[in-house]
């Protein structure tokens, strides 16, 4: 999964991160469904546009 859920304590709101490469906050949500809701739809539009990016080429050793 590329995208994870956290709930912050201080602010008392559910941060949803990119952990792709570097972390980052991508949205903050007052609830645990909203931000849920948030992963799915960004998991979904992540998985569309890898079915049209090429894959790179790896070379045998």
């Amino acid at each position: 999964m590329r995208y994870k859920i956290c709930f912050h304590e201080v602010c008392g709101e559910w941060l949803v991160f990119d952990t792709a490469k570097d972390a980052r906050l991508i949205g903050m949500h007052p609830s645990e469904v909203a931000a849920t809701a948030q992963v799915r739809k960004l998991e979904d539009n992540w998985c569309r546009s890898r079915l049209f990016v090429a894959e790179p080429a790896h070379d045998a050793d």
